[in-house]
């Protein structure tokens, strides 16, 4: 149900920001962000988008996306408890949940969005 995949997410959260994560999920979690950041550099369009999201977070400075690797190294499980604790502790989290009609009509977005009946 809707209300046990929310207590089951809040857990993981409560509990992440209560005991930090164990080095093996560091190490784990630190492989699949340098995966996905080398991968993304295979494009222009990759290249384009890291290089713009590190101009907007570190103040104009497009070069530290060269220094990305690095920094997540610099993660420790304690920053990752703090900044769970801090950020998605319960009185900042907004809760949506969207149920489907059951008059809805699949949209084919392969044409732009547009179906037989648009």
């Amino acid at each position: 149900t809707i209300e046990e995949a929310e207590t089951s997410l809040f857990g993981v959260i409560d509990s992440l920001a209560a005991n930090p994560p164990s080095e093996r999920e560091m190490k784990k979690a630190l492989n699949q962000l340098e995966a996905d950041f080398v991968f993304s550099l295979s494009t222009v369009s990759g290249k384009a988008s890291q290089i713009g999201e590190t101009v907007i977070t570190h103040d104009g400075d497009w070069s530290a996306f060269t220094k990305r690797l690095e920094d997540y190294a610099k993660v420790t499980p304690e920053d990752v408890s703090r900044v769970v604790a801090r950020y998605l502790a319960p009185l900042n989290r907004t809760v949506v949940i969207v149920v489907p009609d059951d008059e809805a009509k699949p949209v084919d977005v392969s044409m732009g969005g547009m179906n037989d009946e648009n």
